[in-house]
């Protein structure tokens, strides 16, 4: 009887073993195959501008392949739904705003979206313009008072913007100015000035490129920093003369494994002492993202486009267009969004899908 019993308790073990691997084989396994980006399949999709006199395009940030924001047109933006690029413009609190300019868009979560740039005052000066958006509608954040924003960074819960003279963070409410490295201020002479060109956040630190411009007549020479925020205290870590520029790059990237990036004409990578150099290329890097440091794209002047792939760069030659310059790209390492513009009148909107 014993034996009896193991037996029926075996076929019965045996029985649903067999009924979970045929309703496997019959629904099937959705497995999606990730192309190599250096592969992909590239097309032009089209867009549909209103109220604007120019048909730019500027920024580009995702949460995902279906959820994706682009700035464009000065003061437009689009959302990305997987399908169709849809104008939701009018959710923005633009109405009162003079000449309004996007610029960057970053985001912490699809609930959480950050756009700045720069409008008009009543007496048509420049100053910053920062749109916020908390998870049911966007807000105009009012707290930088500057010329217009330079450079935008978010890292976690550290963000932080700079409006070319002042380093400002977020304190959950507004952004809050910090002070200016004392180094730097106090080598100020007659005639100078100093000024915030990128800014890139990590978990702990804040690193800055920084310049101290002259006088068009003055004999000195333009002065670069690479200088580091950590525990309220600014370390300045390197500096270079304008006509030195090949050691590291005055555009700051953090990607998405918390490694550092530098470009100009060439891209860097920091170690955490020194900067590696790891392209060179002939004309000026604009703009570089990736999903990690074994996929990044970088666009150069005008309408080059170069992807790492953690071995080498290989330029993508079937995206070059005469007379087109890009702006933005971001990928998922599944799909690869590049925007740009034609160069010449009339200015028409650039938008790359690959995947």
């Amino acid at each position: 009887m014993l034996n009896i019993n193991k037996n029926k308790f075996l076929i019965i073990i045996l029985f649903l073993i067999f009924l979970l691997f045929q309703s496997c084989t019959d629904k099937g396994v959705d497995v999606q195959v990730i192309n190599n980006p250096r592969n992909y399949t590239w097309t032009l999709d089209t867009l549909q501008f209103s109220n604007s006199n120019s048909e730019s395009l500027g920024d580009i940030w995702g949460i995902n392949s279906k959820d994706i924001y682009m700035t464009g047109g000065g003061s437009q933006l689009w959302k990305y739904d997987g399908k169709t690029w849809n104008d939701i413009t009018s959710t923005l609190p633009l109405q009162n705003i003079k000449n309004p300019f996007l610029i960057f868009i970053n985001g912490l979560s699809q609930n959480d979206i950050w756009i700045s740039g720069s409008s008009s005052t009543s007496n048509n000066f420049s100053q910053s313009l920062i749109l916020h958006y908390n998870s049911s509608n966007w807000v105009i954040d009012n707290s930088i008072m500057g010329l217009g924003i330079s450079s935008f960074s978010i890292s976690g819960a550290n963000i932080w913007a700079t409006d070319f003279i002042n380093v400002y963070k977020y304190n959950g409410a507004n952004f809050v100015k910090r002070e200016l490295p004392s180094k730097l201020i106090q080598q100020l002479k007659n005639h100078q000035t100093l000024n915030i060109l990128s800014l890139a956040a990590t978990d702990t630190n804040l690193f800055a490129v920084m310049i101290i411009v002259n006088h068009p007549n003055s004999p000195f020479k333009d002065k670069y920093y690479f200088v580091k925020y950590k525990n309220n205290t600014w370390t300045v870590i390197d500096s270079l003369l304008e006509n030195n520029l090949d050691k590291w790059g005055q555009n700051l990237w953090r990607g998405a494994s918390g490694k550092l990036y530098s470009f100009n004409n060439a891209i860097f990578k920091w170690n955490g002492k020194n900067w590696e150099k790891l392209f060179q290329t002939n004309s000026r890097i604009v703009k570089i993202f990736g999903t990690n440091d074994n996929n990044i794209f970088a666009l150069g002047a005008g309408s080059s486009v170069y992807h790492f792939n953690g071995v080498n760069w290989k330029k993508l030659d079937q995206l070059v267009l005469p007379n087109v310059g890009y702006s933005g790209v971001w990928t998922d390492g599944k799909e690869t969004f590049i925007v740009g513009s034609t160069l010449i009148l009339p200015i028409r909107p650039i938008l790359w899908h690959g995947k």
